[in-house]
């Protein structure tokens, strides 16, 4: 599940936790994870390059192409609890057999 928030928002929220998180690298990466959720093979060198030398890429890049499970909770409304409860409920449903997710 990707916990998603429009920019401005996003910037306010982190300007207010005031740990220097507020940064142009920060919205990148959120677009970014929001066209891998639709494109997963968007810009996989984004993952792939200095990262841990212990992950296994190959098998990502030579097996069927995992695909994210398509939810997205855009939790501009929602308080952190709320988010917490929505994200419980989304693990409850994807443990429950033949049970699809409410939350997109």
């Amino acid at each position: 599940m990707l916990l998603d928030v429009v920019d401005p928002e996003r910037m306010r929220r982190l300007r207010a936790r005031g740990d220097a998180q507020a940064t142009q690298e920060t919205l990148n990466w959120g677009a970014w994870l929001r066209l891998h959720r639709t494109f997963a093979d968007w810009r996989l060198d984004v993952l792939m390059q200095g990262g841990w030398d212990g992950m296994r890429w190959e098998q990502w890049q030579t097996g069927p192409q995992a695909l994210w499970p398509g939810q997205m909770l855009e939790t501009i409304h929602h308080t952190p609890a709320q988010t917490a409860q929505a994200v419980l409920s989304w693990l409850g449903d994807k443990n429950r057999p033949g049970s699809a997710s409410r939350h997109t």
